[in-house]
């Protein structure tokens, strides 16, 4: 939560007015989120990120910017 209110969309705003505005975006995509399910989209290319990092699963990596995107993503902590 900290990286995102650090980010340029916060900056020069209170924490308190950053927090209420991060936690109303959450609630904004879970009404739209449609989780990927292993079996219907299984054609499709995607990285799943459980538990902030403890485990991936990569589906379909093709091309050598596909495979950096994974490499960076289980690489940024």
């Amino acid at each position: 939560q900290q990286v995102k209110l650090s980010s340029p969309d916060y900056k020069g705003r209170a924490q308190d007015e950053a927090v209420a505005d991060f936690l109303k975006r959450i609630e904004c995509y879970k009404a739209t989120y449609e989780p990927l399910d292993d079996d219907l989209d299984s054609g499709l290319s995607y990285i799943k990120i459980f538990d902030v990092g403890v485990r991936y699963l990569a589906n379909r990596v093709q091309g050598h910017v596909q495979s950096r995107t994974v490499y960076y993503l289980m690489n940024i902590h």
